[in-house]
């Protein structure tokens, strides 16, 4: 039934490149990532514990990343209320500065005057908004420079430079926000941009392009830990999101291909990183001498990722999911009780899967995502309710 799934379970390699080989490691968006915590700053006992769940770092932390998703998913007003001519006989070149860009006051001397405001009207003396500018109002600028194409009829063909200026600044906008799945095929995304301009069908829809935005924003897979069964927990939640955006009908068949090609180039990127991780600590003389330093095992990251995968079969979505944490928390326990070479156990077990502040920390992080990554997906069952991971402490 789903797809990911299958190609784990039947025993392809997830992390395998596709035929194209892209590495897309320097496309990820490092600022709206999210990575979890260092653990080398861990907190173990159950006072430092509660003192972070009461700490106002996290609450600055908490109302930070609700602000920056709020920014992201706000939409203008001023572009949704655009309309051709609205405030008479402007330039071509203001004209396509109102139907593509925000911040403008009202026409002043004939001219569009840029606004600090707060307010949009339809007074033509008034200013006008200063909104929001979310990579997702791709689609509306391009809808609105459409508008404004048409309404000029034959004297459109005058513009034409102005027009194309315009819609390649729109599609530059896009590909330099959307992040790593948008960034897979810039190419695609851009012939779909211009054939949304010119009224036919291209490889993607507008749908497709603003979910494959709203997955990389939302992307967790991003840094690495020495713990197999932590990293492919990350990725098991993109894995997830990835088939929830699927499952809601939000990724045509040609996007989904897009998305799960970058998420295993990714993947791969992530096995070659933790290698290189592991390779130095091997020759480093400060670290720990009885203990092993393996090559990364993709096929424990891939359990883990069956695991966060199988959340979407359960009957109750938060259930499921608080059980596959549980699980691969059990996954990464029992590897200290089998040694891997020369008797020793691995470096990478030494340390706990999450300590509890990472646990509330990354909760916090899950549960925000989770808010408005379901309501864009109109499934409110899918909203994670709650610190899904088990703790030691009473939150």
């Amino acid at each position: 039934m789903m797809e990911i799934i299958g190609f784990i379970r039947t025993g392809i390699n997830i992390f395998d490149l596709k035929s194209d080989g892209t590495d897309l490691s320097s496309k990820i968006n490092t600022v709206q990532q999210s990575v979890a915590p260092d653990t080398s700053a861990a907190m173990s006992s159950k006072e430092e514990v509660l003192a972070f769940i009461s700490s106002s770092s996290r609450e600055d932390t908490i109302r930070a990343m609700t602000s920056e998703r709020e920014a992201f998913h706000s939409r203008s007003d001023s572009l949704q209320g655009y309309t051709p001519g609205r405030f008479g006989s402007l330039s071509i070149q203001d004209e396509i500065r109102l139907a593509t860009e925000t911040g403008f006051a009202a026409i002043i001397d004939g001219k569009l005057t840029p606004s600090f405001s707060v307010t949009w009207t339809n007074d033509p003396n008034s200013e006008l908004a200063a909104t929001t500018d979310s990579p997702l109002d791709f689609a509306q600028r391009v809808d609105n420079l459409r508008s404004l194409f048409e309404q000029l009829g034959d004297a459109s063909s005058n513009y034409t430079k102005q027009f194309e200026s315009a819609l390649s600044g729109i599609i530059d906008d896009f590909l330099s926000r959307g992040g790593i799945y948008v960034n897979a095929n810039s190419e695609g995304v851009a012939d779909s941009i211009r054939a949304m301009f010119n009224g036919t069908e291209g490889r993607y829809t507008a749908d497709d392009l603003m979910t494959m935005a709203v997955l990389s924003f939302e992307s967790v897979a991003g840094g690495i830990t020495d713990s197999e069964v932590q990293v492919g927990m990350r990725l098991g939640m993109d894995a997830l999101a990835i088939q929830m955006a699927r499952n809601a009908g939000r990724l045509s068949d040609a996007a989904y291909k897009t998305v799960t090609n970058a998420f295993t180039a990714n993947a791969d990127d992530l096995i070659r990183q933790m290698n290189d991780h592991l390779d130095m600590a091997r020759s480093d003389r400060f670290m720990p001498r009885d203990v092993s330093y393996t090559p990364v095992r993709a096929e424990l990251m891939n359990r883990a990722i069956d695991v966060m995968l199988g959340v979407l079969d359960s009957a109750d979505f938060n259930q499921g999911l608080r059980e596959a944490l549980s699980t691969l928390e059990n996954m990464h326990n029992a590897q200290r009780e089998h040694p891997h070479e020369n008797g020793m156990i691995d470096q990478r077990f030494n340390m706990q899967f999450m300590t509890g502040a990472e646990r509330v920390s990354v909760s916090d992080s899950m549960q925000i995502s989770s808010q408005f990554f379901t309501a864009f997906l109109g499934r409110s069952d899918w909203t994670v309710n709650g610190n899904p991971f088990s703790l030691s402490v009473s939150a």
